[in-house]
């Protein structure tokens, strides 16, 4: 049964990759989303297991120690750690909270912060984690032909459960389960490897203290009296020992480099691959899956050869594989997206082919050298870990039970094997602590994406060339030498990336660009793009790219999708984001915004009389794009004193330090930072609410982007709001299903029980809904009614939207419309964020066209609360009772055909009365009135039908239309007619019951008298 801790090896590696996905995840809740703060996180993760590796892997050779006894401790402990963790994580937020308060005037103390409060976080768990290897290697290496067997096969099966943990999370576990199901998961896996260290594998002998093994003489043999250890007769000549062939310190430095490689090469696979996989949690985690998986394999690849070939000679072979394999993929990895679109068109399906053909590319790019660092790292740590004493043959052990775990006059080393394992792991995890913060610090922001993989072949070489140096002055030479001819040969068949194929935007509408692969038109769809900007930053790689043949167009792209432009559509919706909430609320005095994109939405902001403006922007470079880029669009919002730049995550900021001065936008760069021109010091922030927060970061379904959507959030926001307060909330319905709508305004109302949805397809035939929503009511106020401000009616983007009737043509559905469709939909939230994972899904579908229908379907006719009286509507009631209405507004009716081909809308002043056994509504067109012709079509859109027959009727000896509609349970009057002084237009709708609907006509007729 010794060989079944390889079982729970897979169960440790299986929890281990969930715990660094969730906690992760959780980290940048607190710190925030940006690459910085995930590569901070994740170096802290590394250098804690290297700690737990270095110390815990001597305690595997303590006398007395049972390693298969610390190995079930060390899973007992994670699991203990792992069970508490959302309790720690959630006294960690606070803790940073008030750090927070202390450094986030100093950028340098704030990054500090972060990377002390993370590391304090990991610290524990990812230190038993490291003293889990080196524990079980020791167990399993019980005579030294057994040492590379148990490195190799151990870290293999280790690996591989990591890999399948990485591929279900986001399929399977996360929906299905939720983060917290997850953690219980990740918990129970670790139990069942304790568990099964405790009760299944057999007890080995205990470690004997034997300090001769080590060359130092010892005085007098030891009282051995346990009957079931084997019991060595001693010399008392001391044993000597002599210097190891070549220094184990070449290999050792090797091992750091090839670690620091490992995951500076991951992360910029990530970082390069995502610009055709999407950044959704599907392609991190996939891409992930593939690299473990391949590490995973490496293990049995070294086992089969550690027989034949020493591990040297394996480890430096391994090296050499993953440098030609990064070499020859070079300068084709521009290019993976031809791969993809062969793959997808070869399974012709839909998400699942998608993400098949996704798999199988980042293989093809990622694993070969995947594969060559599987076999590698054990190579390594045979050779590291190998006896270098000379034994004196006097040393003998008796032919008892047990006696493979002790060394054996030929030697094997093993009385320090853990210590040594842990060591050197602890070094590896040195390298790869290294590459997250070399390539997230360095690598990215200096040398791009392709400048970083040339970083890492330089790293790779020097690495072969190490291993080298311990086979003597001669091979080392030759492989100096070859080392350098095949560095020179990839630099010089390297080419610039042709940065087109980046912006194909395969993963945002792959159907429409397989469509156009398999008409032959692919080469031509993309040969007219203009890359104008290009820059791998720490948080991201934001582009900016021209469509047009004229070249007078601009999109700016995040992780190769478009998340601002200025062609109309975007212009439009960019441009009401600031407009509508501005011209809604009474009196707006401090205004946020969270995502600038091309700065126009806070420029159009800057418009209105505000006192001050903050904008959080996550990415230094997006803001250094819009300055050079949108000026045109944006004007001089980066001039304006009371606009104030955060460049940091927008959630982080809204809970750590909402309402902050932040950073003033300088006209040239200064010394702060030379290269995107901004301060690396801001000003202090204050606890002041905001009147109005304007919402649009990226799609709800990319990671990071979808923290900004979930019902967490948006009670941030809603504590971050004043009373009065309203959030302007963008959201996409364009390859967006009708259930993820409706998750998302069900998360919505949690926090806002008051919202109003608008779309302004009508005019731009775009996918992108506006939402207003507050805690209270929201009122147009009456001055909006009678006309817009000038800074909006002036605007030549809103030439169709620029008054209140085109505004209000928008208006959609209201919570009070749309609760009966809201009942028991999902939310999205921190634990279970459907929209991250269903999103992907919805990318096959168009489905903008019938969720428009299907909204309207639910409310032909919506209210949105205004001050109206009956006096500012051109008539008078002459009925008994008029008295004050009981509710008015600005009623919104829509117009389509049954063949739902056609719709158009249109909004009108309301009022309603309720007299005892009555409704009397009124309506009025706003603004512009409707010609008589177009009577009959309101009316039938009024009862929800296109079929149906007015009458001719006189109002007041005017002529009306009139439809009646009823039984004898219930009457409904429809009465249109226009007066003939003032020319405006009125439509009545008249309910009674019981009663025949004929004899209400005339009544109906005479309920009002034109002014």
């Amino acid at each position: 049964m010794t060989n079944g801790l390889y079982l729970f090896g897979f169960f440790s590696g299986f929890s281990a990759i969930l715990y660094q996905i969730l906690w992760m995840r959780s980290l940048s809740l607190i710190f925030g989303s940006s690459a910085v703060s995930i590569g901070i996180s994740l170096a802290g993760f590394m250098a804690g297991m290297g700690l737990g590796s270095f110390f815990l892997g001597k305690r595997a050779d303590r006398p007395g120690a049972r390693p298969e006894r610390l190995y079930a401790w060390l899973e007992l402990g994670i699991a203990a750690y792992g069970a508490a963790s959302p309790f720690i994580f959630s006294a960690g937020n606070a803790f940073f909270k008030w750090l927070y308060g202390l450094t986030a005037d100093h950028a340098t103390l704030l990054l500090f912060a972060r990377a002390a409060s993370s590391f304090l976080l990991l610290l524990l768990p990812t230190f038993l984690m490291g003293g889990t290897f080196p524990a079980a290697v020791r167990y399993l290496a019980n005579s030294a032909d057994r040492r590379g067997r148990a490195l190799g096969f151990f870290y293999a099966v280790n690996t591989v459960g990591a890999a399948a943990a990485a591929f279900l999370f986001p399929i399977i576990l996360l929906e299905s389960l939720g983060a917290t199901g997850v953690t219980r998961l990740a918990v129970a896996f670790n139990l069942l490897a304790a568990l099964g260290a405790f009760l299944v594998l057999p007890s080995g002998p205990q470690i004997l203290a034997v300090s001769a093994y080590r060359g130092i003489g010892v005085s007098e043999k030891p009282q051995l009296s346990l009957t079931d250890t084997p019991i060595l007769r001693y010399s008392d000549t001391p044993i000597r020992s002599s210097p190891p062939p070549a220094s184990p310190y070449y290999i050792g430095a090797a091992l750091l480099l090839s670690g620091l490689a490992a995951l500076g090469l991951e992360t910029l696979y990530n970082r390069v691959l995502i610009l055709s996989f999407g950044s959704s949690i599907y392609s991190f985690s996939f891409i992930l899956g593939v690299f473990l998986m391949g590490i995973g394999l490496g293990g049995p690849v070294f086992v089969a050869l550690e027989r034949r070939f020493s591990p040297a000679a394996i480890f430096l072979s391994a090296q050499a594989l993953v440098f030609t394999a990064v070499a020859v993929s070079l300068p084709w990895l521009d290019r993976i997206c031809l791969l993809q679109l062969r793959l997808f068109d070869f399974f012709d399906g839909a998400f699942g082919a998608f993400h098949a053909a996704n798999i199988l590319a980042v293989t093809a790019a990622a694993g070969i050298p995947a594969l060559g660092f599987g076999i590698g790292y054990p190579a390594a740590l045979k050779c590291l870990t190998a006896d270098r004493d000379v034994l004196s043959p006097k040393l003998q052990t008796q032919e008892i039970p047990g006696r493979d775990f002790l060394p054996s006059a030929k030697g094997a080393g093993l009385e320090d094997f853990g210590a040594r394992t842990g060591a050197w792991s602890a070094v590896n995890s040195v390298g790869t602590t290294l590459g997250s913060l070399v390539v997230t610090f360095l690598a990215l922001p200096v040398l791009g994406a392709q400048g970083g993989f040339f970083l890492m072949l330089g790293i790779l070489g020097v690495s072969i060339v190490l291993i080298g140096l311990s086979f003597g002055a001669k091979r080392a030479a030759a492989i100096v030498a070859g080392t350098a001819l095949a560095a020179g040969l990839s630099l010089g068949m390297s080419p610039p990336w042709d940065m087109r194929y980046f912006h194909t935007q395969l993963a945002i509408d792959p159907s429409w660009v397989l469509q156009v692969w398999r008409q032959g038109e692919f080469r031509k769809a993309i040969d007219p793009l203009k890359v104008k900007y290009f820059r791998d930053g720490p948080d991201g790689t934001v582009s900016v790219v021209d469509f047009s043949p004229e070249g007078a167009a601009a999109s700016l792209f995040v992780n190769g999708k478009v998340d601002a432009s200025d062609n109309f559509s975007d212009m439009v919706t960019q441009t009401l984001l600031a407009h509508l909430p501005l011209q809604v609320h009474p009196a707006p005095r401090k205004v946020l915004v969270v995502g600038l994109g091309s700065g126009v939405t806070a420029a159009e902001a800057a418009k209105y009389p505000v006192e001050r403006l903050d904008v959080v922007e996550i990415s230094r470079d997006v803001v250094e794009a819009g300055r050079l880029f949108f000026r045109h669009v944006s004007g001089g919002v980066f001039e304006d004193t009371r606009v104030r730049l955060h460049v940091e995550d927008g959630r982080n900021f809204l809970a750590m330090r909402a309402g902050g001065h932040g950073c003033p936008v300088p006209e040239a760069p200064d010394s702060g930072n030379p290269r995107t021109g901004f301060p690396s010091i801001c000003e202090g922030g204050d606890p002041d609410r905001y009147d109005v927060i304007i919402n649009e970061p990226s799609n709800a379904w990319l990671s990071g982007a979808s923290s900004l959507f979930t019902r967490e959030y948006y009670g941030i926001v809603a504590d971050r709001l004043a009373e009065d307060g309203i959030l302007c909330q963008w959201f996409q319905i364009y390859s967006m299903s009708w259930e993820n709508l409706t998750s998302l305004l069900a998360t919505l109302r949690e926090a806002f029980p008051y919202f109003y949805v608008f779309n302004y397809s009508e005019f731009t035939s775009g996918g992108d809904l506006l939402i207003l929503a507050g805690r209270n009511p929201i009122v147009l106020p009456k001055q909006f009614l009678e006309g817009l401000d000038p800074r909006m009616t002036g605007n030549p983007t809103l030439e169709q939207v620029r008054t209140p009737n085109g505004l209000l043509k928008g208006f959609f559905i209201s919570q009070a419309e749309a609760a009966p469709i809201l009942e028991g939909r999902p939310l999205h939230t921190d634990d279970r964020p459907i929209m991250e994972l269903r999103g992907p899904k919805d990318l096959f579908t168009q489905s903008s066209f019938d969720i428009r229908f299907r909204i309207v379907e639910s409310a032909r006719e919506v209210l949105f609360p205004a001050r109206v009286r009956a006096e500012d509507l051109g008539v008078t009631p002459v009925w008994d009772g008029a008295g004050a209405p009981e509710a008015a507004g600005v009623r919104v009716l829509s117009f389509f055909d049954e063949t739902r081909s056609y719709l158009q809308r249109a909004p009108f002043k309301y009022l309603r009365w309720d007299p005892p056994g009555e409704e009397v509504e009124l309506f009025v067109p706003l603004i512009s009135g409707i010609s008589s012709k177009s009577h009959s079509l309101t009316l039938s859109a009024m009862i929800g039908s296109n079929v149906a027959e007015p009458r001719n009727v006189s109002v007041n000896g005017h002529m009306a239309t009139a439809l009646a509609v009823g039984d004898i349970t219930e009457s409904r009057i429809y009465l249109a007619w226009s007066c003939p002084v003032s020319g405006n237009t009125f439509y009545l709708r008249h309910k009674t019951w019981p009663g025949p609907a004929d004899p209400l006509i005339d009544r109906s007729a005479r309920l009002f008298r034109c002014h």
